[in-house]
């Protein structure tokens, strides 16, 4: 997400202050020179959701149920280190991913993974 390529997208979503805040937030998670045991498990991650969707699993299902916790689990890191109104932002730029989402600037998972985080997001908010 800090990129060249995401240059524009990150100015009309972030501050320049926000933006190396988020800079410095991704080099101590996911440092560029190398692949770290947490950008493994985010793969590892991305990899059972993709594997759900291929199965239909739907997101009222128990295996939802986990991925979800489990992503939340590896979302915390970067909430904690980025604070809540720049959790906000982003995540704002993520729901909007088809304003801007291209061959050059992807996210790291489909858009289909995204919605099934959140479909399972919430069923879980809704069930008592």
């Amino acid at each position: 997400m800090t990129s060249t390529a995401m240059r524009d997208v990150l100015d009309q979503y972030f501050t320049s202050d926000e933006q190396q805040r988020w800079q410095d937030m991704a080099n101590s998670h996911f440092p560029p020179t190398q692949c770290t045991t947490y950008t493994k498990q985010w793969e590892m991650l991305i990899g059972q959701c993709e594997d759900a969707l291929r199965r239909q699993v739907t997101p009222e299902s128990a295996e939802a149920a986990k991925l979800l916790a489990n992503w939340k689990a590896l979302q915390q890191p970067l909430q904690e280190a980025t604070g809540p109104e720049l959790w906000a932002k982003a995540n704002r730029m993520y729901l909007e991913r088809d304003n801007w989402e291209t061959s050059e600037r992807k996210l790291p998972f489909s858009p289909d993974v995204q919605d099934f985080i959140i479909s399972a997001a919430r069923h879980q908010a809704a069930t008592p």
